[in-house]
């Protein structure tokens, strides 16, 4: 018997002691990568630590959790409520993206805009002093050095990541259920790795897509009890895949619907007054759902904005309307921006926890519209700005750090700050941006001003 006893207690021991260690692994692991925070000497060394940890996940992509939970891990686990496969698709997509732009691979192409490099981009644009303009040119040396030294190592972990998701025939390996694998799709049509090579995985989304269409004719985030909400995370995720497929492939329907689902937004998931979108918004009488306000909701909402102007030709007719859209997007995520340059996870509340997610998506945004008619004259010091705050904010291992977890729902905000993938990549897009925007002031650099004219009188 009491043999008995002492194998059921060490059992009980033991299992609270395995239960005990996989609780505390993620908060060690946490607390251990946040010594020395922030402490890279120049923005060179940050951007390439940022880019090997990226690589890194590209290969072996974390898992983002669900659960905002910190003891009992295991149970999570066991119900499937730790993780979801739909969140990883995003995570990836924002890598892949972020990479291939920084390595200079992507099918990036600048927005049309008129005026020089000093009318695009504000003061910075201006001839700077001879000292500040040698460094300037030396850190974009540097990163175009960086760039072409990543170029054959990111084509190899590209390439075993598309493998991994891609069949020899194009199509995925695993077919994806939700509308979130439509971001992976758009990422690998502009990642420069042979993208028709996945033609059968661009039209298997599409087919995706388009079964999630409501009686509205509109994208559903998800289909079942909440189907009859329409969520802003569907304008950064499936409007951008949506235009490049139908420009692509000669589908204008598919350009139709990207443009209608942000058109509907525009008009019934915005505050009337300071610009932000809410949450969600119910497809049935356009009653708003969720905060007006959450920070990720308005980088999606940014991210469908910029990809879908920078997507349309200029023969476009609703081109210009979209520039309008991002112009004045930007003039009310900039009103929001904190003196350190995030934006919290709540824009509108100062006091709320910044969010380097929101942070990184927008300040790529911003560097983005700044090439708008009518965007504010300082939006790229902004974006500057908050990359130096997520310099700030990145482990010394080149993980960006305290963003906010992943959304349980309309008003369930996680309360965890913690790696994330997608903020990684979108730190990186903004990194590839602000040196496209040091490129194009160094090929057009501002017009000197001309001298003034001398008094008459004074000549000799």
């Amino acid at each position: 018997m009491n043999a008995i006893l002492f194998g059921t207690s060490s059992a009980i021991a033991l299992a609270a002691l395995a239960s005990a260690a996989i609780d505390l692994a993620p908060a060690a692991s946490a607390w251990a990568g946040r010594i020395g925070i922030g402490r890279f000497p120049d923005e060179a060394a940050w951007r390439e630590a940022a880019a090997e940890r990226a690589v890194k996940w590209l290969i072996r992509t974390p898992t983002v959790r669900v659960t905002d939970q910190t003891r009992l891990l295991w149970l999570d686990m066991l119900r499937g409520e730790y993780r979801r496969a739909a969140i990883q698709h995003w995570q990836e997509a924002a890598l892949v993206l972020g990479l291939t732009e920084l390595a200079g691979m992507g099918a990036d192409e600048e927005p049309a805009a008129t005026g020089s490099a000093a009318a695009r981009f504000g003061p910075a644009g201006a001839a700077p002093p001879e000292t500040a303009a040698a460094a300037r040119t030396a850190n974009l040396r540097t990163a175009e050095a960086f760039a072409a030294r990543l170029r054959p190592r990111l084509r190899a972990a590209l390439g075993r990541f598309l493998d991994r998701k891609f069949g020899e025939d194009g199509a995925w390996r695993v077919k994806p259920g939700q509308v979130d694998a439509a971001m992976l799709a758009f990422a690998v049509m502009r990642c420069g790795m042979e993208p028709e090579r996945y033609r059968r995985a661009y039209d298997e989304t599409a087919e995706l897509v388009l079964r999630h269409v409501g009686d509205d004719g509109l994208v559903r985030y998800r289909q079942g009890a909440v189907g009859g909400y329409r969520y802003v995370d569907t304008i950064g995720l499936v409007c951008p895949f949506l235009t490049a497929y139908g420009l692509a492939y000669g589908r204008e329907d598919c350009v139709d619907l990207a443009i209608r689902q942000i058109e509907a937004y525009e008009r019934r998931g915005l505050h009337p007054e300071i610009g932000l979108p809410y949450h969600a918004y119910a497809a049935c009488d356009g009653r708003p759902l969720g905060l007006c306000g959450w920070g990720r909701g308005l980088a999606w909402y940014a991210i469908g904005l910029a990809e879908v102007w920078r997507l349309l030709p200029a023969s476009e007719r609703r081109k210009a309307e979209m520039e309008a859209r991002v112009a004045k997007l930007a003039r009310a995520a900039a009103r929001f921006q904190q003196a350190d340059g995030s934006w919290r996870w709540t824009v509108t509340r100062p006091e709320t926890r910044a969010d380097s997610s929101a942070t990184a998506a927008l300040a790529w945004f911003l560097l983005r519209s700044a090439a708008a008619s009518g965007a504010p004259d300082d939006a790229r010091e902004r974006a500057l700005r908050a990359l130096t705050y997520l310099r700030g904010v990145t482990r010394r291992g080149g993980a960006v750090d305290f963003a906010q977890g992943d959304t349980r729902d309309i008003g369930v905000y996680a309360q965890r700050f913690d790696v994330l993938p997608f903020a990684q990549g979108f730190a990186l897009r903004a990194a590839a941006a602000a040196e496209q925007v040091e490129a194009a002031e160094r090929a057009d650099p501002a017009p000197a001003e001309p001298m003034p004219a001398e008094p008459a009188g004074r000549r000799a």
